[in-house]
């Protein structure tokens, strides 16, 4: 199971989603844009103002599909930001910067360049590391599916930002 220190691989400066379970729903720090299940009536990812295509919300029948979209629109967004590029007239999500991926068959999660995977494992969510994590382990596993989703996905967009400033350092 999960040990303390393990969102010690995840950079605090960089934290793209948090579960509010007040709400309950998806959450950025800022809270300007959410995703949630309302009433069983199907998923939507919401702006606080309007997404960067002007529209006020996006509806989904599919968990996997408002996660899916709700992330990679997060992780473009912030991506373009770090850049100095504009979302205007672009599409939502910039393939450039798609990072996960929900494959139906394996029933997993996984990162565009398939480096890190989440999947259910029995009675736990197991998220792994084609290669280890940076404490040498080679997957952690998780009591709950939440808890999994948000170290994740953390992970996987801490580990980016971080590899945008050792290149910039070079």
């Amino acid at each position: 199971m999960r040990e303390r220190d393990d969102y010690d691989l995840i950079d605090q400066r960089f934290i793209l989603i948090r579960w509010n379970p007040a709400s309950p729903k998806w959450q950025d720090n800022s809270n300007d844009f959410y995703c949630s299940d309302r009433l069983g009536n199907g998923w939507t990812v919401t702006a606080r103002d309007t997404l960067d295509g002007g529209q006020k919300d996006m509806r989904f029948d599919d968990k996997h599909e408002a996660l899916r979209f709700y992330v990679n629109y997060l992780f473009s967004r912030r991506m373009r930001m770090a850049n100095g590029e504009s979302a205007v007239g672009r599409d939502l999500v910039d393939r450039r910067y798609e990072v996960l991926e929900w494959n139906a068959d394996s029933e997993k999660w996984t990162d565009s360049n398939n480096n890190f995977y989440m999947r259910r494992m029995g009675d736990v969510w197991r998220v792994g590391a084609r290669h280890d994590f940076a404490d040498g382990r080679a997957a952690i596993e998780f009591g709950d599916e939440i808890e999994a989703f948000e170290f994740f996905v953390n992970h996987l967009y801490g580990r980016t930002m971080n590899l945008m400033e050792e290149r910039a350092d070079v």
